[in-house]
């Protein structure tokens, strides 16, 4: 049986140690650090894109944040992902000095450079320490966060703990569970991640496709890039590698038969099997439709509050045995039967009974506007905790 409790980790928890929040991420990856020279595509598409933002564009140079530069990455990926998807099916593209659909591999590649800059760079805070010596056997850990600050804490606080082995036997996803250790789930990818088929004999197998390989760990550097020619040439480019990173893009795609799909059906089978969750350090931002729906379900059709849930639907006394009250048909095949519903006729038509008995649930934001987002978008059985996640760890008891 899955364990106890279920953590979700956003980008909240780790700003504490250092690691900058999502627009002063994309500050770090718009800074001459990481802006390659003129020749870097990316700078332009920002530049053309944005004409707003305060960046400090320069011919004989690259295009750089400015002072009061305030891009969100999220929104700047999104609008790359809109981009891509209007020049495909026009001709546009064929007036642009850039390459739209090269510039998502680059993002990715400036990205998982400075994550991994950063992992070597910062130390793991008491804080981040003091949550992970909380951890118990059997506990899942689910994290939006690119960084390996969890991985480097559990290390150094001597907690064992896996990545959840997942691969894909003749077409069906499989997925093991350890309950003797904790188990980390990376839902947005890590730097240190890379597709590839053929992994160096130091590298992690994550995933892989009828016993071959398809994305590992790695402990290998993101190689530099740099080009060469003049911003009006059509090149054909190409990166040293690509780490493997789901941005927070509104256009996310999780194929089920790949590791993100199997990441996240990883992340609901552990939601639907939790007694108890905290969700730490993230929002619940306006454009995350993906999340919310996993959080709506996994809390909802959770198997150990469904027989609350299923009684309160269905209107069975609470004396009354549930299993005589369905006439013999399993709790399963009633949270089916519900989730369809939930589905087909509307979310407010379960709405009273899934607050009545959805698994309770504690958020943990200094952000007061997320109570609103997850009381009418997850549950109302929220408790909110409006601090940081270091005044939550350093403070709180037990």
């Amino acid at each position: 049986m899955p364990g106890d409790t279920t953590y979700i980790l956003g980008a909240g928890i780790s700003v504490g140690a250092g690691i900058p929040a999502m627009n002063g991420l994309t500050r770090m990856i718009f800074s001459d650090r990481y802006m390659l020279g003129l020749y870097n595509q990316l700078s332009h598409f920002c530049g053309f894109a944005y004409p707003d933002v305060d960046l400090e564009t320069d011919f004989d140079g690259p295009v750089l944040a400015g002072p009061n530069f305030n891009l969100n990455i999220e929104d700047f990926m999104t609008s790359l992902d809109a981009f891509s998807a209007f020049v495909t099916n026009t001709k546009y593209d064929q007036t642009l000095p850039f390459n739209v659909q090269y510039l998502r591999a680059l993002l990715m590649h400036i990205l998982g450079r400075c994550i991994m800059t950063l992992n070597e760079e910062l130390s793991v805070p008491d804080y981040f320490l003091e949550f992970v010596r909380r951890l118990q056997p059997g506990d899942r850990v689910i994290t939006f966060n690119w960084d390996s600050l969890l991985e480097k804490a559990l290390d150094k606080a001597g907690v064992p703990w896996i990545f959840p082995d997942l691969k894909v036997t003749n077409g069906d996803l499989e997925h093991a569970y350890n309950p003797q250790v904790v188990t980390v789930v990376k839902l947005h990818g890590s730097a240190d991640w890379r597709a590839t088929n053929t992994p160096d004999k130091d590298d992690v197998v994550l995933f892989s496709v009828d016993n071959q390989p398809t994305a590992v760990r790695s402990k290998a550097e993101l190689r530099d890039v740099r080009f060469s020619g003049m911003v009006g040439e059509r090149m054909a480019y190409s990166l040293p590698e690509t780490p493997f990173l789901i941005p927070p893009s509104y256009f996310k795609d999780f194929p089920w038969r790949g590791l993100s799909g199997a990441l996240w059906l990883t992340a609901y089978n552990t939601l639907i099997h939790a007694k108890k969750v905290f969700i730490i350090g993230y929002s619940l931002p306006e454009t995350d439709h993906q999340m919310r729906w996993l959080l709506r379900s996994g809390i909802m059709f959770n198997r150990v509050t469904g027989k609350e849930f299923v009684k309160s639907f269905w209107g069975c006394r609470n004396d009354e045995d549930l299993e005589s009250a369905l006439q013999g048909t399993s709790l399963d095949y009633n949270l089916r039967e519900l989730h369809a519903q939930a589905l087909s006729v509307g979310y407010q038509h379960l709405r009273k009974q899934w607050d009545q008995a959805s698994l309770p649930i504690t958020v943990v934001n200094p952000d007061g506007s997320a109570r609103m987002r997850y009381e009418q978008r997850v549950a109302k059985n929220v408790e909110f905790v409006q601090q940081t996640a270091e005044q939550f760890f350093v403070r709180s008891p037990g």
